[in-house]
């Protein structure tokens, strides 16, 4: 699928830019571009083959905070969150994790719009614990990724406690772009039809809550491009820890476009960030694409709004329950977090069973967990988390008991 001259021009691009990251030649740059179909139209796997000889677009890194769109799409699904909900930005710490936003400061009650648009850690971390782990855990692996599935992240998850790759990034900014709707990517005619019919990464409506913010934010200063297909770019951009990945993720109209830069030994890169590294890289790519298909609009700056979403301008046109998230679980007893009561689970994946993480919120510790009336081994359950090491197919009835003997209890099914 890979259209040459966009190659040649994708190639040029990143070679310009590893020229100018470091005098040493030991950073380098991946770059993916993919069409509406999911098939890649230009493939740099690293920016110079002479020095790297890795594709890097495999490599898996730290996305940073290249997860959060997903996150808050996922409380937009459960109707727990609306762009404009005002969700409080303050230090806070989750038992022994105490997250800092990248700049030190924190900003108090800011809107969910907001906290995304200026990337605020704080907020992402109180709506991954109330979303729960393991239900984006279990949303991404239900896709097929490894995304989140290497090791258990916790809430780090976050913050880019994970691995993923660029092609995974690439794919899942796609689905945004797509209302929701999930495909891999296809690099050959044979992997397009190999591939399985589509996933759904998040429902049409919290999908159009996700495009809308990102709609929003700014380019930074100096690079803002008016006109075409430049003026409708939604992106995210992720650090990892010690400034190891750069990230730029952005889609417009049928294209997106991910740049990753670093090391491919995974070393430290003193002040690279995705803000500087790797949105002016994407942005050349995105010029060459609007050379090479020349825009033939004019499209609308947003697609209308599917069923089911609230449109507003601020906290005060929602419902009451909509116009602050406070994050914790209301009531004296447990909640159970995950699994979600009454949903079906897929435990297998290429062939083999993984563990089940439970979570929970709220109650007086510590926390009992019981499975169809058994209670757990002490060493599978931590606190607020357990762990069913191997489950089995069929109907499980979950409960958890605090110390004052308050309880919640759900049933799942899993096949």
């Amino acid at each position: 699928f890979l259209d040459r001259d966009l190659q040649v021009a994708v190639e040029r691009i990143a070679r310009r830019a590893w020229q100018d990251l470091d005098p040493d030649g030991r950073e380098t740059l991946a770059i993916l571009v993919a069409d509406g179909g999911r098939r890649v139209l230009a493939h740099v796997g690293a920016a110079d083959f002479n020095r790297c000889q890795l594709d890097l677009s495999r490599a898996v890194r730290s996305p940073g905070s290249a997860l959060k769109p997903f996150i808050y799409g996922l409380a937009f699904e459960q109707g727990i969150l609306h762009p404009e909900t005002l969700v409080r930005d303050r230090r806070h710490w989750f038992g022994d994790y105490g997250p800092e936003n990248f700049s030190g400061g924190y900003a108090g009650w800011v809107s969910v719009r907001q906290a995304l648009c200026r990337s605020l850690n704080l907020p992402a971390v109180q709506v991954l614990a109330r979303v729960g782990v393991g239900r984006l855990r279990d949303r991404l692996h239900q896709l097929g990724l490894v995304t989140g599935q290497n090791r258990d992240p916790g809430l780090a998850l976050a913050l880019g406690g994970t691995g993923t790759s660029l092609r995974e990034l690439v794919a899942l900014y796609a689905a945004l772009a797509d209302r929701g709707r999930f495909l891999p990517l296809a690099f050959t005619p044979d992997e397009e039809h190999k591939r399985d019919s589509a996933g759904r990464l998040l429902t049409p409506a919290a999908a159009w809550y996700v495009d809308d913010i990102l709609r929003t934010m700014d380019l930074p200063a100096g690079m803002r491009l008016q006109g075409g297909l430049m003026a409708r770019i939604r992106y995210k951009t992720g650090t990892s820890y010690g400034f190891r990945d750069a990230w730029a993720i952005g889609y417009a109209d049928r294209y997106t476009v991910g740049v990753w830069s670093g090391r491919a030994d995974g070393g430290y890169t003193a002040g690279s960030t995705g803000i500087a590294q790797a949105v002016p890289v994407m942005l050349q790519v995105f010029r060459a694409l609007a050379d090479r298909y020349p825009d033939h609009g004019p499209y609308p700056a947003q697609s209308p709004p599917p069923p089911g979403v609230l449109v507003a301008r601020s906290a005060d046109d929602l419902p009451l329950s909509l116009r602050r998230f406070h994050g914790a679980v209301s009531g004296p007893g447990p909640h159970i977090e995950y699994p979600v009561a009454d949903s079906v689970i897929m435990l297998a994946a290429s062939g083999r069973s993984r563990p089940l993480t439970l979570e929970a919120a709220g109650g007086e510790p510590p926390l009992h967990w019981l499975v169809n009336g058994v209670p757990l081994p002490s060493g599978s359950a931590t606190g607020s988390r357990a762990v069913i090491a191997r489950p089995v197919p069929g109907q499980l009835r979950i409960a958890v008991i605090d110390s004052r003997g308050n309880q919640d209890t759900i049933s799942v099914w899993l096949q």
